[in-house]
């Protein structure tokens, strides 16, 4: 009996316990940011907030869901996430959260809201850092495109392409090519075309080549609607076969007001292959020096040169406005060495993009000296400046720019013929 009563006394103390205890109060879970229904852009960071509470415990973990996809989580106050929504798509999208409590009760909430296309669509544009090259040269290529495009596709005209923002690509094959973007982004595209952007010319520009009177074999190269001669003159007879005069001694040359030509520093042996001869300009307006068919080119004709290499963007650094396209014409060797950007004698192996082929030739002074060989090329032109003097070129080892002055008609410097 006594035992009867302890089990009956333990199974009531069982039962007054459990009906003591508490029932567990589920917790609380809302989205209090943003709003159901609101409207953001593509690209918004959107900071999704949480209330949620426990009154007999505590929150262990708050879950976010995308399109019940999971996104992330937090487990301590504030309760928050960030949504970078760059990558989504536009329209409707659920956003759902749940939180847990200590005894492992999970409630849940959700809404929904509205990603719009965003921003602006792109407007392509572009640039070059030249547009007149020769084979096997490259160019440089450079997006200007508006509204943060994030897409690009380049066609550069010879069948080959590229998604780089910024590419360089190198034209193995002479011709004119029309170059293509289109960027996208995502609300849009947009393509930019240029027609005959990129005009390739034959590696090293030789197009022929024309001899003189006495069999002197010279290179020719078309630069723009020109065919100029891409070697100094070398003749000592005018294209008639008779003999231009020979001047050697100092005196005479400075008293000269008739034809003559020299070798620099007297010496045919060193200098008439690679430099060519040196005339005065009154030689020059025989008109008779060229060979038959060509001429000196006139001051407006140089003029048509450096016009047509500065448009084509034959400037060192690939711009189209000013004279800086003496590296275009200058030889790759024998220029004096300099350390100017740009100039002529700085990173010979750049220069000759056009096959004219300079070489500093120097210049034979009209009171009868030399000078300047490795430093200066000097060609006439056949135009007057005076009754003294005559326009005439220049390219200097430590200067950009094909310079243009007038000088006395004395003077003894290199030529160049143009193709009538």
């Amino acid at each position: 009996m006594k035992i009867l009563s302890k089990i009956l006394l333990v199974i009531f103390s069982v039962f007054l316990s459990i009906s003591c205890e508490k029932e567990n109060i589920p917790p609380t879970c809302e989205i209090s940011s943003p709003d159901n229904g609101e409207e953001f852009d593509v690209g918004d960071i959107i900071t999704i907030s949480v209330d949620a509470e426990d009154a007999d415990g505590t929150i262990d973990e708050v879950r976010f869901y995308i399109d019940d996809i999971g996104v992330g989580s937090a487990s301590s106050f504030p309760y928050n996430y960030e949504w970078d929504t760059k990558d989504e798509d536009d329209g409707i999208v659920k956003i759902k959260v749940s939180a847990k409590d200590d005894k492992g009760v999970v409630v849940e909430d959700e809404i929904s809201i509205l990603l719009n296309p965003g921003g602006e669509p792109p407007v392509a544009a572009f640039s070059a850092n030249k547009t007149s090259l020769i084979e096997g040269e490259s160019v440089q290529f450079t997006d200007q495109s508006t509204n943060e495009p994030t897409g690009w596709q380049w066609d550069f005209g010879d069948g080959s392409t590229s998604t780089s923002q910024n590419p360089s690509h190198t034209y193995t094959t002479a011709g004119t090519y029309e170059v293509s973007l289109t960027v996208t982004n995502t609300t849009g595209s947009d393509s930019e075309t240029k027609s005959g952007y990129i005009t390739v010319i034959t590696n090293g520009g030789e197009t022929g080549t024309v001899t003189d009177i006495e069999g002197n074999v010279y290179k020719t190269i078309t630069i723009g609607t020109q065919e100029w001669m891409a070697e100094n003159l070398k003749t000592t007879k005018y294209n008639d076969g008779t003999s231009i005069p020979l001047v050697t001694g100092v005196t005479e040359w400075s008293n000269l007001t008739t034809p003559g030509y020299c070798w620099y520093d007297n010496d045919e042996t060193t200098y008439k292959d690679t430099y060519g001869a040196l005339y005065n300009w009154y030689t020059v307006n025989t008109d008779k020096l060229c060979p038959s068919g060509w001429h000196v080119p006139t001051d407006t004709e140089w003029t048509e040169l450096e016009n047509y290499l500065i448009a084509n963007g034959y400037n060192y650094d690939g711009t189209t406005t000013g004279n800086k396209i003496g590296k275009s014409l200058a030889a790759t060797s024998g220029w004096n060495s300099s350390s100017g950007v740009g100039d002529v004698g700085n990173d010979q192996s750049s220069n000759n993009a056009t096959g004219f082929s300079a070489f500093p030739g120097g210049r034979r002074y009209y009171y009868g000296n030399f000078g300047n060989v490795g430093n200066n090329g000097l060609w006439w032109s056949s135009s007057e400046g005076s009754t003294s003097d005559a326009y005439y070129r220049n390219l200097s080892y430590y200067g950009y720019s094909l310079g243009r002055d007038s000088v006395n008609k004395q003077r003894g410097f290199s030529v160049r013929c143009l193709r009538d």
